[in-house]
């Protein structure tokens, strides 16, 4: 019996550092998603670099160690990459003034990143669903703020109109318009992220839609109205790709709500008169200018350029947001997709890490749609997996989709054989109903 009140107290004492932790992830999930497009003034490195960086620090301070021999390994080998890009990448810099390259140490960890933050902090993956969900609920409200602003009277609110021009990325984009006859005068393409360029709104608040609807959350429906809202097409393939997942993974009443949502999606894209800038993509693939051809046909049709102009990049890639950079040498906008971006910013070891990942995917034990709808999902969005953000949202889409995930694979307990946690209640685990040894592994 006297065994048992030292248990106890170990689970408590491990549970608050748990808590604790769990706010340090989620300060800087808000963090991160805000300087998406800032940088260092007077150099090239991203604000959202610096700052991630300097909560994994923070978190080793407090006593967060890696348990899982696998997650050291990757880290080890992870920073080992990034030094040896960063160094290249100064060299390129300082020898030739006709190409800038980013010196930063890329984001090409977050690949997986998260997944050993969870093994060194203890925080539960209903946690960590918990903080993605609610840091981009968050964003939405401040996107429903200048949505209605606009609406009002209010002017559209960018970052050059809130932050020296020293503080922004180059190849910022945010553009305020369809430029089209009939639309609402509030309605913009840009709207909704004054920190964030339009397809990356999209994206962030299709993903928050997905994570909600998963749990059968009502707040599912205000994040499908702001993807509407903002006008992005990235967005509405990503809400496409999910619809696609859920088809395969839903119950029954899931089924229904995912039809009602779908149906008074497409009645909202009729009634404001967005279906042909949704829905009619063919145009844009052959102007230069469009969003479609920036993102599924320019990409590819400079990679062969890129391979012949960037000799040792070609292996080592230019480093994170080298895309950009690029982008603007091949007289287009930086809105690269998920492969290009790796090949671009990563070089063969992108290439090699996209693979992994996608076979990753493919690997999972769900339904077949439901892998093809993750891929699709990775695929489309800008980037991909070259940000924090959109790594660890779709990291916890895939955790809540199947027990066999990723984060299992680093020495967390998982979940039991059998659960679907795309249910809802039925398939979550609470880090407070697990039992000391279960939690053993996290000391």
């Amino acid at each position: 019996m006297s065994g048992v009140p030292r248990v106890e107290a170990a689970d408590r004492a491990l549970l608050g550092t748990a808590d604790r932790n769990a706010a340090w992830l989620g300060g800087a999930f808000v963090i991160v998603l805000l300087t998406q497009q800032l940088r260092v003034p007077g150099t090239s490195v991203p604000v959202a670099s610096v700052a991630t960086g300097v909560v994994l620090v923070v978190l080793v301070l407090r006593g967060a160690r890696f348990k899982s021999l696998t997650a050291v390994l990757l880290c080890v080998i992870l920073a080992t990459y990034a030094t040896a890009v960063t160094l290249l990448g100064a060299i390129r810099a300082t020898n030739s003034g006709a190409v800038e390259v980013l010196i930063s140490i890329p984001f090409v960890w977050s690949v997986v990143a998260f997944a050993p933050i969870l093994d060194m902090t203890g925080v539960s993956q209903e946690r960590l669903r918990a903080i993605v969900k609610y840091t981009l609920l968050f964003v939405c409200g401040l996107g429903y703020v200048q949505f209605f602003v606009q609406i009002y009277g209010g002017g559209y609110v960018g970052l050059r109109e809130v932050v020296p021009t020293d503080w922004l990325l180059p190849g910022y984009v945010n553009t305020s318009g369809f430029g089209s006859s009939g639309m609402l005068p509030g309605l913009l393409r840009g709207n909704g992220m004054v920190f964030l360029e339009p397809s990356y709104a999209g994206q962030f608040y299709a993903l928050g839609a997905l994570l909600f609807l998963s749990a059968g959350s009502i707040w599912s429906i205000p994040m499908v109205a702001m993807v509407l809202l903002t006008g992005s097409g990235t967005g509405f393939l990503v809400l496409a790709a999910g619809v696609l997942v859920g088809l395969f993974a839903y119950n029954r009443r899931s089924w229904l709500i995912l039809i009602a949502i779908a149906a008074s999606s497409y009645f909202a894209l009729a009634g404001l008169r967005l279906g042909d800038a949704m829905f009619d993509r063919t145009s844009e693939l052959s102007n230069s200018e469009s969003s479609g051809s920036i993102r599924f046909v320019a990409p590819y049709q400079h990679l062969s350029q890129f391979w012949g102009d960037f000799d040792v990049h070609a292996i080592f890639g230019l480093g994170s947001g080298g895309s950009g950079f690029y982008a603007g040498l091949a007289d287009t906008k930086a809105n690269y997709s998920f492969l290009p971006s790796a090949i671009i910013d990563f070089g063969v070891v992108g290439v090699i890490l996209a693979a992994v990942i996608l076979y990753r995917i493919c690997r999972l034990e769900i339904d077949l749609g439901s892998r093809v709808g993750l891929v699709l999902i990775v695929l489309v969005m800008s980037g991909g997996f070259s940000t924090p953000m959109i790594s660890a949202t779709v990291l916890v889409l895939v955790a809540g989709l199947s027990p066999d995930c990723v984060f299992d694979r680093l020495g967390g307990p998982g979940m039991e054989r059998g659960h679907r946690p795309f249910y809802g209640a039925a398939g979550r685990t609470d880090v407070r109903r697990e039992p000391a040894a279960r939690l053993a592994w996290r000391h």
